[in-house]
């Protein structure tokens, strides 16, 4: 499920809706920023918060 999740957002930030009156610096660190979180999001569903901040 979270790997589900973490494509879903990779999809949505290839949407051009994504890239509108953005730039191409502005559109890649968004992107970025936006699969780390969803990655760190995804670790903290599945590990035990604890484990993840140690």
């Amino acid at each position: 499920m979270a790997l589900a999740w973490i494509s879903f957002v990779a999809v949505e930030q290839t949407l051009p809706v994504t890239r509108r009156h953005r730039s191409r610096a502005a559109w890649a660190s968004r992107a970025a920023a936006a699969l780390v979180l969803a990655v760190v999001g995804s670790c903290c569903l599945v590990v035990p918060l604890g484990i993840v901040c140690h």
